[in-house]
């Protein structure tokens, strides 16, 4: 069968064949752990995939500045153009690190692990407590 999508969305990939993509692996943890870190700061910094998120805000501000109820078919295409990127950027990150989609997999599962919840208020939450970078929920 054809390999799925990296990450159609976050939840899904932690969550399809957690224990064999972890036995399959021969690394252990705490070198995916660090790996994982190195994603993290790749999909961040200006240097990784930061540079083409903040290009992408800017090139798109219109869309994100002006609230409307409905969706407009341009947030599908937006979308469409972004995972398609996200995607080939994540692969060829992958690639020059000669990891597989599987390590991103068992990567992702270690993240959900150790996930701690922690609640900043009502409305955010903070993904990493380490760091201060906090995602609106």
């Amino acid at each position: 069968s054809p390999t799925p999508p990296i990450v159609s969305s976050i939840g899904e990939v932690a969550d399809v064949g957690a224990n064999s993509a972890m036995a399959a692996l021969p690394e252990d943890s705490e070198q995916l752990r660090r790996h994982a870190e190195k994603l993290k700061l790749w999909l961040l910094s200006d240097q990784g995939f930061g540079s083409y998120l903040d290009t992408f805000f800017r090139d798109n501000a219109q869309y994100f500045d002006d609230y409307q109820d409905e969706h407009a078919l341009h947030y599908t295409t937006l979308h469409k153009d972004f995972a398609s990127k996200f995607e080939a950027e994540v692969q060829g990150w992958l690639s020059d690190e000669g990891l597989t989609e599987e390590h991103l997999e068992a990567m992702l599962l270690l993240g959900k692990e150790g996930q701690t919840g922690e609640e900043l208020g009502e409305d955010w939450i903070c993904l990493d407590p380490s760091s201060d970078v906090v995602v609106e929920t």
